[in-house]
């Protein structure tokens, strides 16, 4: 794999507690603490912390926290998605120092960033091979809803123009999340601080809707929700 699923296997290698895979969560109520209702099965909490989207977090809290789920029932979601694209080193005409680029608005482009993966760390290709993502959906959000075909062909527009890539990529992988980037409103930590404030006690929320939404954002909540937590 070497994705970002590595990170979730080496995790997972070091619980120490029992870990419920394929096993959605329906609705979370209270009891002496805590009772978690999953599909076929109940188990008792003595505190949560939901890892979930704003709008999933709604749902299971709309039982033991009808305020906070109220709110975060508001937060508005856009389509997002990722095309990794790999190349020969010698196609991509651009310097090892440059790591990405981010594209304003209003430059009217259909792509929203590029990251040079294999700039930022080598060792993710081979010898002589480029790596990048690019990000599309924010700016233009029908790209989300084109075929594999289609967005690539916008994809190499777009990456010729930019960075002067003219050749075909070797291989691509495409990622789409119909509602996967909360649209955060000007004040949206204050939201976020003044929902917290509404939770019940052993109650906590983390996740890409809140506090920042990188992989470092979501770990650095989930370890603070966890020492809040106690755990």
């Amino acid at each position: 794999s070497q994705g970002v699923d590595a990170l979730f296997e080496a995790l997972a290698r070091q619980l120490c507690c029992e870990v419920r895979l394929n096993a959605p969560v329906r609705v979370i109520e209270r009891a002496q603490n805590f009772v978690v209702h999953s599909d076929g099965a109940s188990y008792p909490a003595d505190a949560i912390l939901l890892a979930t989207p704003a709008t999933v977090s709604a749902r299971l809290l709309a039982v033991i926290a009808p305020d906070a789920a109220a709110q975060l029932a508001q937060f508005s979601y856009q389509p997002i998605g990722t095309a990794l694209l790999a190349y020969r080193a010698a196609d991509v005409p651009v310097p090892a120092a440059i790591k990405g680029l981010i594209i304003p608005r209003r430059e009217r482009r259909k792509i929203d960033a590029v990251l040079f993966a294999s700039h930022k760390q080598p060792s993710c290709a081979p010898t002589g091979y480029n790596l990048m993502r690019v990000f599309f959906g924010g700016a233009a959000p029908e790209m989300v809803t084109l075929g594999d075909t289609a967005l690539l062909d916008v994809i190499r527009v777009e990456l010729a123009a930019l960075l002067n890539i003219q050749a075909p990529p070797l291989h691509i992988r495409i990622n789409r999340w119909p509602d996967g980037f909360v649209r955060a409103p000007v004040g949206h930590l204050d939201i976020v601080a003044a929902i917290r404030q509404t939770l019940p006690a052993r109650v906590e929320i983390a996740g890409a809707a809140y506090d920042g939404v990188g992989v470092s954002d979501c770990i650095r909540q989930a370890w603070a929700g966890a020492d809040r937590l106690g755990a």
